[in-house]
């Protein structure tokens, strides 16, 4: 029985029995392989993209912590150089990126007197044209338009004058000498892409954003590695609401600039107006995608609360209430309030039923966005008439009230420029210059 047993072609212990048992495992085991191939492809993909961001996350530390370096380096000069004027410039771009625009304005204003202060003091344009730079990033406009006039007075044909000074002009709807100076250095240098960027400005602020975005498109071409072109073509697409172009301009700015995290909060904004812009429901599978790059956005500038306000408005899309206020709340808290954040708040609480509060955000948003609006027209009519001294006095009290000092200072300089002997011009100048420079 023994030996029948161990001779049988149906015992499993045959090497004959054992044949269809082992292809029965091997297809099994096959199978579950297959079935799992979409799992191990999705965990790949995982695993790229999160190396893929932690190597930016890396890159974007690097880069923060080489900026910090240098801000420390610069200011420690500063304080230690004495007269060396490019390491005083140098500190005070350090203030600046840390965003003391006082400190800043203060130490730029002793450069200036001890530069230029004195009767008689030799002319020196490229020093000019550099505080008129730094007077115009602390938002000291007065300032840096008397040194952008200086420099120019210096060397007339000078294109990078000409264009500061553009610039500037712009900055205070001086809309046909900006116009003239840039046609100048467009001329002398028709290959260059400066003044095609001072041209887009222009264009931008008068309404003629079309326009604006062909000049830009035009740099782009001249000059295709310079983010700032990318960031300022990017912001006249949003401005057009042409969102699918604006979000092609951020994604090619993530491709040639892969830890900028301006192109990649551009991403998510293009893509949260793509969605919610659409009449009737919001379009869902574009939020989520919108959601993915917000939080990536975050995640690389944790403390921004751009970032938040941006979630907010996807958490809202997607139906989300208590989300959204959660962000926006953190948002509200901090000091990076705006018109927007005021208004959608709002609405989201009175929608909840916080209809005291909610109405009171709405108002101080619809008042902010007011306000943005008549200065901007303030600003315009007084660039317009410029021989016409009410006008100019107009501008300047309304600076004047809303504590803007810069801008109030330049208004009250357009009146004494029409009318020298003007009482009220003089002392509310005095005035604004004290307060200014309090802070």
């Amino acid at each position: 029985m023994n030996d029948l047993m161990r001779s049988s072609p149906s015992s499993p212990a045959s090497p004959s029995g054992r044949r269809p048992l082992l292809w029965a495992l091997l297809g099994v085991a096959a199978l579950a392989y297959l079935l799992s191939l979409p799992w191990q492809r999705q965990q790949w993909e995982n695993t790229r993209k999160i190396r893929e961001e932690n190597a930016l996350q890396e890159a974007r530390i690097r880069e923060i912590r080489s900026q910090q370096e240098s801000v420390r380096t610069a200011e420690t000069q500063m304080a230690t150089g004495g007269g060396d004027i490019n390491t005083q410039l140098s500190g005070i771009r350090a203030v600046l990126s840390r965003g003391d625009t006082v400190r800043a304005g203060k130490l730029l204003t002793e450069i200036e007197r001890t530069a230029f202060g004195t009767p008689g003091a030799a002319p020196n344009g490229p020093l000019a044209a550099a505080l008129a730079g730094l007077f115009q990033d602390a938002g000291w406009i007065d300032r840096a338009l008397v040194n952008a006039q200086r420099a120019h007075d210096t060397d007339p044909n000078n294109i990078e004058f000409l264009l500061r000074l553009g610039v500037i002009e712009a900055q205070i709807a001086w809309q046909k000498e900006c116009r003239a100076h840039i046609e100048t250095a467009r001329r002398a240098a028709p290959t260059a892409a400066e003044p095609r960027i001072a041209l887009a400005l222009l264009c931008d602020q008068v309404g003629a954003l079309k326009e604006g975005e062909q000049e830009l498109l035009a740099a782009d071409r001249l000059r295709p590695d310079d983010e700032n072109i990318l960031r300022l073509l990017f912001r006249n697409r949003m401005s057009q609401r042409e969102y699918a172009a604006a979000l092609e301009t951020a994604e090619k700015g993530l491709r040639r600039f892969p830890t900028s995290t301006g192109f990649l909060a551009g991403r998510a904004e293009a893509l949260i107006e793509q969605a919610l812009s659409i009449p009737g429901k919001p379009d869902t599978a574009r939020l989520r995608t919108a959601l993915e790059a917000a939080q990536k956005y975050r995640r690389l500038a944790p403390d921004s609360m751009e970032a938040r306000f941006f979630l907010g408005r996807i958490h809202q899309g997607l139906g989300d209430d208590e989300n959204a206020r959660r962000e926006w709340e953190i948002v509200f808290a901090s000091r990076e309030k705006n018109a927007a954040l005021a208004i959608n708040l709002g609405r989201l609480l009175v929608r909840n039923g916080e209809r005291e509060r909610g109405r009171q955000l709405i108002e101080a948003g619809e008042k902010q966005r007011a306000e943005g609006t008549d200065y901007n027209r303030l600003l315009i009519t007084a660039g317009m008439m410029r021989n016409d001294a009410e006008k100019q006095r107009e501008f300047a009290r309304w600076c004047q009230t809303r504590r803007r000092y810069s801008h109030a200072i330049f208004g009250w300089d357009q009146v004494l420029k029409v009318r020298p002997d003007d009482v009220e011009a003089r002392r509310e100048r005095e005035t604004c210059v004290r307060r200014r420079v309090d802070g």
